[in-house]
């Protein structure tokens, strides 16, 4: 079984792919990050109650695996765990 993933180095990792004119959806996750995944220990960033918050920006910005564009493609690839975040 794999290591827990932290929720926070997620949503900076994710950060990196979002184009320069997705403003909103950058600023949502830049938003959860800083005033929230930051705040919580490492323990609790593991845990599905801090996952549930970058399921539904990623959802907002994202809908229904749209992966018409490369960058969204690398997004939810990310979110899923598809891409090693740790071997940057």
């Amino acid at each position: 079984m794999s290591e827990p993933r932290d929720a926070l180095i997620v949503v900076f990792r994710i950060i990196q792919e979002i184009p320069k004119d997705q403003n909103a959806f950058r600023e949502e996750l830049e938003r959860l990050g800083r005033d929230k995944l930051v705040y919580r220990s490492p323990e609790a960033r593991t845990l599905n109650s801090s996952w549930v918050e970058v399921d539904v920006i990623m959802k907002k910005y994202i809908p229904n695996v749209d992966v018409s564009e490369e960058w969204k493609k690398n997004c939810i690839d990310i979110f899923i765990g598809k891409n090693n975040i740790y071997n940057i």
